[in-house]
């Protein structure tokens, strides 16, 4: 028969191991965006402009960047291939080449292993 002191330090040591062993079993990673939806305000036809996107793992799932495309060729993209460990953060950098004059809006949108698997981001503003 186990003493009661043995059968504590049992117990103590059985949920020590369930509460190790939790992990998320979904497959899916959390991210979260900061300033998703960039306005760059004027820039002029001529001008270059390159914007960074920080995507933060807020889960204990790796996340995993499968793709990244643009809404066109005036717009390229780089990013992290690597996986991101709960806390750390991917960066995808956009560059952006102004080809016509007026309001612009594109699009980028980041394939990952997230719940959607399509995360979007915007770059707006006017060509001068």
């Amino acid at each position: 028969m186990l003493s009661f002191n043995r059968l504590g330090i049992l117990f103590v040591f059985v949920v020590l191991i369930m509460f190790f062993s939790c992990k998320e079993s979904t497959g899916y990673s959390k991210i979260e965006i900061v300033d998703s939806n960039e306005d760059f305000g004027t820039i002029a036809i001529n001008d270059t402009l390159t914007q960074t996107y920080f995507l933060k793992n807020v889960s204990r799932t790796e996340l995993i960047i499968k793709n990244v495309q643009s809404s066109c060729g005036c717009t390229t993209v780089r990013y992290s291939a690597e996986e991101i460990y709960e806390g750390d953060e991917a960066i995808v950098i956009v560059q952006f080449i102004p080809d016509q004059l007026g309001y612009t809006e594109k699009t980028v949108i980041v394939e990952a292993n997230t719940n959607p698997p399509f995360n979007i981001l915007t770059l707006k503003g006017i060509v001068e």
